[in-house]
Protein backbone atom coordinates (compact mmCIF):
# COMPACT_ATOMS: atom_id res chain seq x y z
CA UNK A 1 0.00 0.00 0.00
CA UNK A 2 1.34 3.68 -0.73
CA UNK A 3 1.88 5.54 2.04
CA UNK A 4 -0.09 8.41 2.65
CA UNK A 5 0.24 11.74 0.96
CA UNK A 6 -2.02 14.98 0.93
CA UNK A 7 -2.06 17.80 -1.37
CA UNK A 8 -2.23 21.86 0.05
CA UNK A 9 -3.43 24.14 -2.41
CA UNK A 10 -2.63 27.61 -0.97
CA UNK A 11 -3.08 29.81 -4.28
CA UNK A 12 -6.10 30.30 -6.76
CA UNK A 13 -5.94 27.16 -9.08
CA UNK A 14 -6.06 26.92 -13.27
CA UNK A 15 -9.51 28.29 -14.01
CA UNK A 16 -10.24 30.00 -10.72
CA UNK A 17 -11.89 29.51 -7.34
CA UNK A 18 -14.96 28.48 -9.20
CA UNK A 19 -13.05 25.37 -10.79
CA UNK A 20 -12.07 24.04 -6.87
CA UNK A 21 -14.29 21.33 -6.86
CA UNK A 22 -13.19 19.89 -10.16
CA UNK A 23 -9.36 20.37 -9.16
CA UNK A 24 -10.36 18.57 -5.64
CA UNK A 25 -11.86 15.70 -7.23
CA UNK A 26 -8.61 15.20 -9.84
CA UNK A 27 -6.44 14.83 -6.53
CA UNK A 28 -8.56 12.58 -4.85
CA UNK A 29 -8.81 10.28 -8.33
CA UNK A 30 -4.80 10.81 -8.11
CA UNK A 31 -4.69 8.79 -4.99
CA UNK A 32 -4.41 11.54 -2.38
CA UNK A 33 -5.28 10.71 1.52
CA UNK A 34 -5.93 14.66 2.27
CA UNK A 35 -6.70 17.59 0.63
CA UNK A 36 -5.25 20.67 2.64
CA UNK A 37 -6.43 24.47 2.21
CA UNK A 38 -4.40 27.39 3.40
CA UNK A 39 -5.62 30.23 5.10
CA UNK A 40 -4.75 34.17 4.60
CA UNK A 41 -7.70 36.73 6.07
CA UNK A 42 -5.65 39.36 4.62
CA UNK A 43 -2.82 38.73 1.57
CA UNK A 44 -1.29 40.93 -0.96
CA UNK A 45 -3.41 39.03 -3.43
CA UNK A 46 -6.97 37.34 -3.85
CA UNK A 47 -6.76 33.91 -1.61
CA UNK A 48 -9.48 31.17 -0.73
CA UNK A 49 -11.80 31.87 2.43
CA UNK A 50 -10.74 28.55 3.84
CA UNK A 51 -13.88 27.37 5.75
CA UNK A 52 -15.68 28.52 2.43
CA UNK A 53 -13.50 26.46 0.22
CA UNK A 54 -13.44 23.45 2.45
CA UNK A 55 -17.20 23.01 1.70
CA UNK A 56 -16.46 22.97 -2.10
CA UNK A 57 -13.66 20.35 -1.51
CA UNK A 58 -16.20 18.15 0.92
CA UNK A 59 -18.86 18.04 -1.84
CA UNK A 60 -16.13 17.40 -4.56
CA UNK A 61 -15.07 14.55 -2.80
CA UNK A 62 -15.63 11.31 -0.97
CA UNK A 63 -13.02 9.92 0.97
CA UNK A 64 -9.92 11.86 1.60
CA UNK A 65 -9.41 13.89 4.87
CA UNK A 66 -9.96 17.43 4.34
CA UNK A 67 -8.81 19.99 6.91
CA UNK A 68 -7.13 24.02 6.88
CA UNK A 69 -3.29 23.39 7.08
CA UNK A 70 -3.57 25.68 8.94
CA UNK A 71 -5.97 28.09 10.61
CA UNK A 72 -4.46 31.24 11.88
CA UNK A 73 -6.05 30.62 15.26
CA UNK A 74 -5.30 34.02 16.53
CA UNK A 75 -7.18 36.11 13.74
CA UNK A 76 -10.41 34.11 14.76
CA UNK A 77 -13.03 33.41 17.23
CA UNK A 78 -12.53 30.20 18.94
CA UNK A 79 -16.23 29.44 19.51
CA UNK A 80 -17.24 30.20 15.64
CA UNK A 81 -14.27 28.51 14.50
CA UNK A 82 -15.43 24.90 16.74
CA UNK A 83 -19.12 25.21 15.14
CA UNK A 84 -17.92 25.76 11.72
CA UNK A 85 -15.72 22.85 11.82
CA UNK A 86 -17.97 20.73 13.86
CA UNK A 87 -20.65 21.69 10.85
CA UNK A 88 -17.87 21.00 8.33
CA UNK A 89 -16.90 17.33 9.32
CA UNK A 90 -21.17 16.74 9.84
CA UNK A 91 -21.36 17.51 6.38
CA UNK A 92 -18.49 15.66 5.30
CA UNK A 93 -18.79 12.57 6.34
CA UNK A 94 -16.09 12.47 8.76
CA UNK A 95 -13.22 13.55 6.98
CA UNK A 96 -12.09 16.77 9.09
CA UNK A 97 -8.36 17.09 10.74
CA UNK A 98 -8.11 20.94 12.05
CA UNK A 99 -4.60 22.38 11.19
CA UNK A 100 -3.86 25.35 13.49
CA UNK A 101 -1.37 27.61 14.19
CA UNK A 102 -0.02 31.61 14.92
CA UNK A 103 1.18 32.46 11.12
CA UNK A 104 4.12 34.34 10.82
CA UNK A 105 3.16 37.92 8.92
CA UNK A 106 2.87 41.09 11.28
CA UNK A 107 1.12 42.96 8.57
CA UNK A 108 -1.90 40.57 8.59
CA UNK A 109 -2.46 41.21 11.88
CA UNK A 110 -2.60 44.45 11.68
CA UNK A 111 -4.99 44.93 8.87
CA UNK A 112 -7.53 42.86 10.90
CA UNK A 113 -7.44 45.05 13.71
CA UNK A 114 -5.07 42.63 15.94
CA UNK A 115 -1.44 44.01 15.50
CA UNK A 116 -1.52 44.21 19.18
CA UNK A 117 -1.95 40.38 19.56
CA UNK A 118 0.80 39.39 17.35
CA UNK A 119 3.87 39.38 19.63
CA UNK A 120 1.69 37.21 22.26
CA UNK A 121 -0.03 35.13 19.43
CA UNK A 122 1.65 31.71 20.55
CA UNK A 123 0.00 32.00 24.09
CA UNK A 124 -3.36 33.08 22.71
CA UNK A 125 -3.31 30.04 20.83
CA UNK A 126 -2.41 27.50 23.88
CA UNK A 127 -5.69 28.96 25.11
CA UNK A 128 -7.80 28.63 22.06
CA UNK A 129 -6.75 25.18 21.15
CA UNK A 130 -8.10 24.68 24.61
CA UNK A 131 -11.57 26.49 24.07
CA UNK A 132 -11.49 24.59 20.94
CA UNK A 133 -11.51 21.17 22.68
CA UNK A 134 -14.13 22.41 25.22
CA UNK A 135 -16.87 23.94 22.77
CA UNK A 136 -16.73 20.44 20.88
CA UNK A 137 -17.00 18.30 24.33
CA UNK A 138 -20.67 20.07 24.86
CA UNK A 139 -22.58 17.07 25.45
CA UNK A 140 -26.34 16.38 23.67
CA UNK A 141 -28.11 17.98 26.96
CA UNK A 142 -25.70 21.36 26.90
CA UNK A 143 -27.33 24.43 25.39
CA UNK A 144 -24.31 24.78 22.97
CA UNK A 145 -24.56 20.96 21.74
CA UNK A 146 -24.55 22.78 17.95
CA UNK A 147 -21.29 22.63 18.12
CA UNK A 148 -20.28 19.17 19.46
CA UNK A 149 -18.32 17.17 16.25
CA UNK A 150 -19.91 13.64 15.70
CA UNK A 151 -16.28 12.73 17.01
CA UNK A 152 -13.43 14.06 18.54
CA UNK A 153 -11.79 16.08 16.16
CA UNK A 154 -8.24 15.76 15.39
CA UNK A 155 -6.26 19.05 15.97
CA UNK A 156 -2.80 19.63 14.27
CA UNK A 157 -0.11 22.26 15.02
CA UNK A 158 1.47 23.57 12.36
CA UNK A 159 4.73 25.81 11.96
CA UNK A 160 8.61 24.99 11.47
CA UNK A 161 9.31 26.64 15.03
CA UNK A 162 10.70 24.78 17.97
CA UNK A 163 7.74 26.41 20.06
CA UNK A 164 5.57 25.17 17.16
CA UNK A 165 7.09 21.45 18.08
CA UNK A 166 6.51 21.73 21.49
CA UNK A 167 3.24 22.92 21.25
CA UNK A 168 2.48 19.80 19.31
CA UNK A 169 4.29 17.37 21.46
CA UNK A 170 2.11 19.20 24.32
CA UNK A 171 -1.39 19.38 23.50
CA UNK A 172 -1.37 17.99 19.37
CA UNK A 173 -2.75 15.03 17.80
CA UNK A 174 -0.47 16.00 14.94
CA UNK A 175 2.21 18.29 13.45
CA UNK A 176 2.64 19.53 10.28
CA UNK A 177 5.18 22.15 9.16
CA UNK A 178 5.65 23.52 5.87
CA UNK A 179 7.68 23.78 3.14
CA UNK A 180 11.13 21.60 4.54
CA UNK A 181 13.61 18.73 3.44
CA UNK A 182 14.46 15.72 4.60
CA UNK A 183 17.72 15.97 6.75
CA UNK A 184 15.31 19.29 8.67
CA UNK A 185 12.64 16.27 8.80
CA UNK A 186 15.11 13.64 10.49
CA UNK A 187 16.67 16.07 12.88
CA UNK A 188 13.28 17.21 13.71
CA UNK A 189 11.77 14.15 14.17
CA UNK A 190 14.57 13.28 17.14
CA UNK A 191 13.37 16.00 19.12
CA UNK A 192 9.81 15.73 18.37
CA UNK A 193 10.36 11.92 20.24
CA UNK A 194 12.52 13.85 23.21
CA UNK A 195 9.44 16.24 23.59
CA UNK A 196 7.15 13.96 23.59
CA UNK A 197 8.62 11.95 26.09
CA UNK A 198 9.00 14.93 28.30
CA UNK A 199 5.59 15.75 28.28
CA UNK A 200 5.00 11.88 29.43
CA UNK A 201 3.35 10.95 25.85
CA UNK A 202 4.18 8.19 23.48
CA UNK A 203 5.11 8.35 19.54
CA UNK A 204 2.38 7.35 18.14
CA UNK A 205 -0.02 9.63 20.31
CA UNK A 206 0.84 12.07 17.63
CA UNK A 207 0.88 11.94 13.69
CA UNK A 208 3.95 13.97 11.99
CA UNK A 209 3.00 15.08 8.82
CA UNK A 210 5.62 17.57 7.04
CA UNK A 211 4.78 19.27 3.50
CA UNK A 212 7.05 19.08 0.77
CA UNK A 213 7.75 21.95 -1.19
CA UNK A 214 8.17 20.91 -5.28
CA UNK A 215 7.61 20.77 -8.97
CA UNK A 216 8.16 18.37 -11.85
CA UNK A 217 9.86 20.19 -14.46
CA UNK A 218 7.94 20.61 -17.43
CA UNK A 219 4.82 18.97 -16.01
CA UNK A 220 3.09 22.50 -17.01
CA UNK A 221 3.86 24.38 -20.27
CA UNK A 222 5.73 28.16 -18.89
CA UNK A 223 5.25 27.70 -15.36
CA UNK A 224 8.24 28.56 -12.90
CA UNK A 225 7.89 26.69 -10.23
CA UNK A 226 10.57 29.23 -8.19
CA UNK A 227 8.61 32.25 -9.42
CA UNK A 228 5.29 30.95 -8.62
CA UNK A 229 6.07 30.70 -4.54
CA UNK A 230 7.83 33.84 -4.92
CA UNK A 231 4.56 35.52 -5.95
CA UNK A 232 2.37 33.48 -3.63
CA UNK A 233 4.87 34.68 -0.70
CA UNK A 234 6.21 38.14 -2.06
CA UNK A 235 9.47 37.05 -1.13
CA UNK A 236 12.30 37.06 -4.15
CA UNK A 237 12.81 33.92 -5.70
CA UNK A 238 16.48 32.82 -4.13
CA UNK A 239 14.59 32.43 -0.70
CA UNK A 240 12.76 29.13 -2.21
CA UNK A 241 15.60 28.20 -3.98
CA UNK A 242 17.35 25.47 -1.21
CA UNK A 243 13.65 24.70 -0.06
CA UNK A 244 11.87 23.55 -3.38
CA UNK A 245 12.53 20.43 -5.05
CA UNK A 246 12.12 20.43 -8.99
CA UNK A 247 13.01 17.53 -11.11
CA UNK A 248 11.99 14.49 -12.42
CA UNK A 249 8.97 12.53 -11.12
CA UNK A 250 11.33 9.51 -9.30
CA UNK A 251 13.39 12.68 -8.01
CA UNK A 252 10.52 14.08 -6.20
CA UNK A 253 9.41 10.08 -5.38
CA UNK A 254 13.35 9.83 -3.66
CA UNK A 255 13.00 13.15 -1.53
CA UNK A 256 9.62 11.85 -0.34
CA UNK A 257 10.91 8.57 0.56
CA UNK A 258 13.26 9.51 2.56
CA UNK A 259 11.20 12.19 4.74
CA UNK A 260 9.44 8.58 5.50
CA UNK A 261 12.18 7.05 6.19
CA UNK A 262 13.40 10.11 8.54
CA UNK A 263 10.24 9.64 10.91
CA UNK A 264 7.52 10.96 9.13
CA UNK A 265 3.71 9.43 9.54
CA UNK A 266 2.54 11.16 6.51
CA UNK A 267 3.77 13.61 3.50
CA UNK A 268 1.61 16.89 2.51
CA UNK A 269 2.64 17.78 -1.44
CA UNK A 270 2.60 21.41 -2.01
CA UNK A 271 3.40 21.91 -5.89
CA UNK A 272 3.99 24.81 -6.83
CA UNK A 273 1.59 25.04 -9.35
CA UNK A 274 -2.34 26.55 -10.40
CA UNK A 275 -2.28 22.63 -12.13
CA UNK A 276 -1.40 20.54 -8.92
CA UNK A 277 -3.11 17.10 -10.34
CA UNK A 278 -0.79 17.27 -13.18
CA UNK A 279 2.15 17.22 -10.48
CA UNK A 280 0.73 14.88 -8.08
CA UNK A 281 -0.21 12.30 -10.46
CA UNK A 282 3.50 11.73 -11.71
CA UNK A 283 4.77 11.71 -8.72
CA UNK A 284 2.19 9.01 -7.21
CA UNK A 285 2.92 7.32 -9.85
CA UNK A 286 6.62 7.19 -9.28
CA UNK A 287 6.08 6.53 -5.80
CA UNK A 288 4.26 2.94 -6.22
Amino acid sequence: MMAKVGVAIADVVDGGWTSLGSHAQALEECGVSAIWLTDHLFWHRPTVDVIGGLHTVAAATSECTIGPCVLQLPLRHSASTAKSMSYLDHVSGGRVTVGVGVGEHEAEYRAAGLGDVYHRRGKLLDQQIEELRQCWSNDLNDPNSSMSPARPLPLWVGGRSSAARRRAARTGDGWCPHIVREPWVRKQHQRLEADLAAEGRHRDEITFTPALAFAVENAVANEDPYEWFSQLFNLPTQVFEPNIVVGSPSQIAEEISAMFEAGADQVTFFPGTSQPAEHVARVIEALG
